[in-house]
């Protein structure tokens, strides 16, 4: 699931520890929630709203979740306005849902409030780092999620962890790779990349 290895990207894949701010972490979380919707064609975005062209519940119970969500507020359409509304519960979400998978611990700090999930398998956890930096490097074949991937990746500013040494032709094609996107998944992207902007900012003053 496209919001799964987010997670996995935004979080260490030994210790669990979050490697973004809570919120963008937050925010680019529930960018890819919307977006696991899209790429079932049961959601789209159109100037800056989301509209729900599919109300079949998918199977999975947190796309069911966020459906039945959008499905119950027809009032509240701006992309805005849902980035900031999953932004606050899809850390936890989407760290159940690899717990419920397997794929993750749930662990609470001693230290300091929260939750914090730990992976059950460092190599699945970095797997989905691994596989954007080799498809950046034209190895490997791409899928959508990849390139939604990609997309919140650099809206979220973990890019800079992420590919912080590859080469100027690589940046080049990740450029053309976004490119590829749907014109709602690409305003998906630019939302999430301005609201992320806002929350850091918010933060800071």
């Amino acid at each position: 699931m496209l919001a799964d290895d987010f997670f996995r990207i935004a979080h260490s894949d030994s210790t669990g520890r979050p490697r973004l701010h809570t919120r963008a972490a937050g925010v680019g979380l529930g960018a890819a929630l919307l977006a696991e919707l899209m790429l079932d064609h049961q959601l789209t975005v159109d100037d800056g709203q989301l509209v729900v062209v599919d109300r079949q519940l998918p199977d999975d119970a947190l796309a069911h979740t966020v459906l039945e969500q959008l499905v119950a507020e027809p009032h509240h359409r701006r992309v805005r306005t849902w980035l900031d509304f999953l932004s606050r519960t899809a850390p936890e979400a989407v760290g159940d849902r690899l717990v419920r998978a397997g794929h993750a611990t749930r662990r609470t700090s001693r230290w300091r409030r929260g939750t914090f999930f730990v992976p059950t398998d460092m190599s699945a956890a970095a797997w989905p780092e691994a596989r954007l930096r080799m498809l950046l490097s034209g190895r490997g074949r791409w899928t959508w999620p990849d390139v939604v991937l990609v997309g919140l990746v650099g809206a979220t500013g973990l890019a800079r962890q992420v590919l912080w040494d590859i080469e100027p032709v690589t940046r080049q094609h990740r450029a053309e790779v976004l490119g590829w996107l749907a014109p709602d998944l690409r305003e998906l992207v630019a939302q999430t990349e301005a609201a992320v902007g806002d929350a850091v900012l918010s933060h800071r003053t």
